[in-house]
């Protein structure tokens, strides 16, 4: 099961909550990080950060649109 995180809350009835650039809450988010194929397990406080950091880059980007879902792959290349 992936990893929960949040910018917006935890609402014990309805999960984690993220706000959008007027406050207003408007969707949840779920964030999953694996490394070598297998899940990282982060508590709420480290998700939280992650989660915030990646939605705060990817919106500063001119054409792109945070709310939708992000994507990014990290690998490892070798050096020629």
């Amino acid at each position: 099961m992936p990893a929960m995180a949040t910018n917006g809350g935890f609402d014990a009835a309805n999960g984690p909550r993220v706000r959008c650039c007027d406050g207003e809450v408007n969707m949840e988010r779920q964030i999953q990080i694996e490394s070598r194929g297998r899940p990282v397990e982060l508590t709420a406080f480290p998700q939280s950060i992650v989660l915030n950091t990646i939605v705060a880059l990817v919106g500063s980007l001119r054409g792109v649109d945070p709310d939708g879902e992000i994507r990014i792959v990290v690998k490892a290349v070798e050096k020629s």
